[in-house]
Parts: structure tokens; sequence; C-alpha cells
């Protein structure tokens, strides 16, 4: 099954996106923070990641840079 990680510090953002990717059938994996998104990436490997910009703890292009120096998630 294709799965999308949804990456955003916003619930109401998190949430929506999330009903409306599972009806359409994908598996999808939440993360509230750059930080969680990052650890969920490497432990789910998704196909897709949503990555919102601003968020605390870590943004989304802080977790981008991240993401991208692991062979795993490059």
């Amino acid at each position: 099954m294709f799965k999308v990680l949804v990456v955003d510090d916003d619930p109401t953002v998190r949430e929506a996106l999330s009903l409306l990717l599972e009806d359409e059938g994908y598996r999808v994996l939440k993360a509230s923070n750059g930080r969680e998104g990052v650890q969920a990436a490497r432990a789910e490997q998704p196909d897709v990641i949503l990555l919102d910009f601003e968020m605390p703890v870590m943004t989304g292009p802080d977790a981008l840079v991240q993401l991208k120096k692991d062979p795993a998630t490059a």
C-alpha cells in the first residue's frame, strides 16, 4: 500500500489531510513537527512526505535537509 507521511504542527490540517488521503486508499502516517517527521520517515520509509514549512522543534526546510543527508530517506 502507498504510504504518505503528513508532517504538520496544526492538528486540524494534519487530520484533514489524513482523512482525505485515507478516503483515497492511502496509508497515512502522521507527525506533529519536523523532528518527529524525520524519525517517522526513517522508521516507516513512506513513498511521499507532505511537509509543512513553519513548525516548532524543527522546521520543514530543516527536516528536508536531514532527510536528504540520510541515504535511506534521500
